[in-house]
């Protein structure tokens, strides 16, 4: 049991650090000196309160660099004449501090063990409440009508009188898992009611037989019993529809609980563009304009990566020099400006900067440097295709720089957004201007999928990228290359079986006789034939977010639980069924299939783990990245498979029968001398010292990373 006072302290102090930060940014944008003293009674009110909560909580550290801020605001309260940058930049590196200390309090807390039921109910005195304090210096004002979200995570409409409370997000998280385990509840009651209706049918087969030999003593009795079954029934109906408004109404209002203002992430960036402008010797305004516009919390989350990576393009890339806008007639100052406004059940972003615009005639340059494309290729290149080529991984049309120039951006915003059902595009573009649209969708804690059958497994495919489904023939089918493809409509559509996506065997039983049911699934303007076992239904499902070895794996959203308890895995077929991804042009992917056919593998890596799960994902994400990979069931059949040679790196797990991880990296070491990375949950610090001490050139934890993090590690030793 967590104690609740340090729980309330937490939000407290976090919504008073976010506070001091706005604060700090807008007295630096007033440009009235008399808007600058209630500004800074504002500041000075957070950072008061927040020493004093300190205080009573016993966090000397954190009271200490509370106390320090409120020293300097207190000083700007006699002689606010005297703000300016420097002052400002000083009171930033302040607040840092300020945030380090609690974060590094937070942290404490997190790895402490959790309070026992007696020891939570008795608050220690280090632990009362702020207002039980005595030794506070004057009166502490509220500070819950400064922000908005203060005081709700959704701030009430106006003229709404009615109370808020906090619910700490954790707490809405497992709501949420719990209405979704209540619709699983009420789907698996079905059967429930299939039995049902097969127990009426026996008794009524039964009152049919014993009529047709003249029992007549039994019918009366049977007849009650059909009675009784029919009542049974009606009433586990109404129980059902009970249940199921239910279960709509606690979804609907925990999905709208978990709606949180854009605004919030869009304030939270300001310091980002303030900081870059300076390290960049540029003046830039931040101008956000998103209204009433309202995300779920995961969607808020996974779009700050993102939308930092366009600002931080902007500012570097975008805005030019003060020298260079004014030769150009435009004011020295820059500006990047947010903007949003909802479609339907979807919200559209943009970031827009008004600086020179992309310089094609580079990209062009850049992508002639590559070598994948001859120069008559490149003079077929549209601006939409130079357009698109800005999203691929590594390229880049800037110097290598303190802020960007590494070849890593705006593919690692397309990831992002990919992994929220979302859409990127540069939406316009000019020698003033530079607009990139982001469209993602308000929430996706729930999901409407077509669930679909391959190799005995069920899989669910997003209802929204399905245009059609259909069932063709083995006859209808014609050879293209190495490949299939099946007329529809008029054109050829590229076939491919849904275990080939998967890399995993094709086995057809029969199913379906010589004709295959498929999926015509569209992205961005292309199609393809999916062809699978089976159909199944086709609802909206609670989407769960998956750890390792699947977090973060390309193609795969997510995980739903089937009625029957089974984990059934969400597929994203627009990585793994459309080839290379959206902003390479047709004729550069075209052109890189051709080249990558004949490059040799980035290296041999050998997979060791008893999981045929884990063996087979960590397959895949090697051999995505162009690597050869092996597998081996343990330690011992892994020296087996090493004695013929082909290997370049060992991936291993720890836990393994025969043979297990620390024995196979010393024979490994002193047999053949290949780098080992071990893979394993164990996270204790005594397991990676003898990890290390066995020889393993690293050690890396499976709850620490994602798969873009293990292939970053391997590139290291292959």
């Amino acid at each position: 049991m967590i104690d609740p006072v340090f729980d309330i302290f937490r939000e407290e102090a976090r919504e008073h650090l976010q506070g001091l930060e706005r604060g700090f940014l807008d007295l630096e944008a007033a440009s009235a000196p008399e808007q600058r003293p209630a500004l800074i009674d504002a500041l000075f009110r957070h950072a008061h309160s927040l020493k004093g909560d300190a205080r009573a909580m016993g966090l000397n550290a954190l009271q200490q660099a509370a106390q320090a801020l409120e020293n300097v605001l207190d000083d700007l309260r006699d002689k606010p004449e005297t703000v300016e940058h420097g002052v400002i930049g000083m009171s930033l590196e302040q607040l840092d501090q300020l945030r380090q200390a609690f974060d590094a309090w937070q942290q404490g807390r997190e790895s402490e063990p959790p309070l026992e039921p007696d020891e939570a109910s008795a608050t220690p005195a280090a632990a009362q409440p702020a207002s039980a304090s005595t030794d506070r210096e004057g009166p502490v004002e509220s500070s819950s009508d400064e922000s908005p979200a203060a005081t709700s995570a959704t701030p009430a409409p106006p003229g709404d009188e009615g109370f808020t409370v906090r619910v700490p997000s954790e707490r809405l998280d497992r709501m949420l898992t719990l209405a979704g385990e209540l619709r699983i509840a009420q789907r698996a009651g079905g059967f429930s009611s299939e039995r049902l209706a097969l127990l009426r049918e026996d008794l009524q087969r039964l009152r049919k037989s014993l009529h047709d030999q003249a029992a007549a003593r039994c019918l009366p009795a049977v007849d009650t019993t059909l009675d009784k079954l029919r009542r049974i029934e009606t009433e586990h109906r109404r129980a059902r529809t009970r249940e199921q408004l239910l279960a709509e109404g606690l979804e609907a209002d925990i999905r709208q609980a978990r709606l949180l203002p854009l605004v919030m992430l869009t304030d939270s960036l300001r310091r980002a563009v303030r900081d870059l402008a300076q390290s960049l010797g540029k003046s830039i305004r931040y101008q956000v304009d998103v209204g009433q516009v309202l995300l779920d919390k995961a969607v808020i989350e996974a779009l700050r990566e993102p939308l930092l990576h366009l600002i931080r393009n902007a500012c570097d890339h975008g805005i030019e020099s003060a020298e260079q806008r004014r030769a150009a007639g435009k004011p020295p100052e820059g500006t990047i400006g947010i903007r949003a406004f909802r479609q339907g059940e979807r919200i559209r972003i943009t970031v827009t900067d008004d600086g020179g615009g992309v310089d094609f005639a580079r990209v062009r340059e850049r992508l002639g440097r590559t070598g994948r494309l001859t120069e008559s290729e490149l003079g077929e290149l549209s601006e939409h295709d130079l357009s698109s080529s800005l999203f691929q991984a590594g390229f880049s049309t800037a110097d290598l720089g303190e802020v960007s120039g590494r070849g890593v951006g705006l593919d690692v915003v397309l990831d992002a957004v990919r992994r929220l059902q979302g859409s990127v595009e540069l939406e316009a573009t000019s020698g003033a201007e530079t607009t990139f649209a982001l469209t993602v969708p308000v929430t996706v804690s729930t999901i409407r999928i077509l669930t679909v059958c391959s190799n005995g497994q069920f899989y669910g495919v997003p209802s929204a990228s399905v245009v059609r489904t259909g069932r063709a023939k083995r006859d209808e089918l014609r050879g293209w290359g190495d490949g299939w493809v099946l007329p529809i409509d008029g054109q050829t559509v590229r076939w491919v079986h849904l275990a080939d996506l998967l890399k995993l065997p094709v086995a057809r039983s029969g199913i379906g006789g010589d004709a295959w049911s498929y999926l015509l699934v569209a992205h961005e303007g292309r199609r393809v034939a999916v062809a699978v076992d089976d159909l199944d239904e086709e609802g909206e499902v609670l989407l769960k977010p998956l750890g390792f070895p699947l977090k973060g794996l390309p193609g795969i959203l997510g995980g739903t639980i089937r009625p029957d308890g089974s984990v059934q895995l969400v597929l994203d077929l627009s990585v793994s069924a459309f080839g290379p991804p959206a902003g390479r042009s047709t004729t550069a992917a075209r052109h890189e299939k051709s080249s990558n056919a004949q490059d040799e593998p980035a290296g041999r890596i050998l997979v060791v783990d008893d999981s045929p799960t884990t063996r087979a994902i960590l397959r895949n994400v090697f051999a995505a990245a162009g690597y050869a990979v092996r597998t081996a069931t343990d330690g011992v059949d892994a020296l087996e498979r090493l004695r013929s040679g082909g290997t370049d790196l060992v991936v291993t797990d720890l836990e393994m029968p025969r043979l297990n991880g620390f024995d196979l990296t010393r024979q490994v070491k002193a047999k053949f001398g290949l780098p080992v990375i071990l893979v394993t949950g164990r996270e204790s610090e005594a397991h990676r010292r003898e990890g290390l001490a066995a020889g393993a050139d690293a050690y890396v934890v499976k709850s620490t990373f994602e798969g873009q993090g293990l292939l970053e590690i391997v590139a290291q030793f292959v």
